[in-house]
């Protein structure tokens, strides 16, 4: 009876990953039917195991591939989120100016409202100046006719006072002449 030592690899890229030692008794007394046989199980097994070995690797690429994809899809999820981030902090500082500038229109409205009322409030007063302007320039006008009618008077005054006076002078011419006449009369008389 003989004793055969067989060594089993199995490889995971370039390292081993299982290592075994399986043994075979070669009984010298055995049928040759059944080392056909036993040669037959040890290729089945050692294709299960080329197999198992197959789907190791394909599971630990699979899995590096993965946890590759994960790392990516981690990056790319940091990335979107800082982006993200970035854009939220643009679209509130956006809604913030809009708020500023939103403000600022309607305190220009107020501004413009006021303005506005201060402009009516300005032509009232310009048209109560035209009135005004209107009712002084009458009243120049009627004053002007008035110095005029007054200065009339005062000539018509200055005239009768003329006349009164050339009256006056003529009365007492008569007086004189009456005077002078009734002394006549009475040195007649006498």
């Amino acid at each position: 009876m003989k004793m055969i030592c067989c060594f089993v690899k199995v490889q995971q890229g370039r390292e081993p990953l299982d290592v075994g030692y399986c043994s075979i008794t070669v009984d010298g007394g055995l049928n040759d039917e059944l080392l056909p046989q036993r040669l037959h199980n040890f290729a089945r097994q050692r294709e299960e195991l080329q197999r198992m070995e197959i789907e190791i690797k394909a599971q630990l690429i699979s899995r590096s591939e993965m946890v590759e994809l994960q790392t990516t899809f981690d990056a790319w999820i940091k990335e979107h989120a800082i982006a993200t981030a970035k854009l939220q902090e643009q679209l509130r500082e956006r809604e913030q100016a809009v708020h500023e500038l939103e403000r600022k229109m309607e305190e220009k409205d107020r501004e413009l409202d006021a303005i506005k009322l201060d402009n009516e409030a300005a032509w009232a007063k310009e048209d109560l100046l035209r009135e005004q302007n209107k009712e002084l320039a009458s009243f120049r006008r009627e004053c002007d006719h008035s110095e005029v009618e007054r200065a009339q008077h005062i000539k018509q005054i200055h005239d009768l006072q003329e006349h009164i006076q050339e009256k006056e002078r003529q009365l007492i011419e008569l007086q004189d002449q009456h005077r002078v006449a009734q002394e006549t009369i009475l040195y007649k008389d006498e």
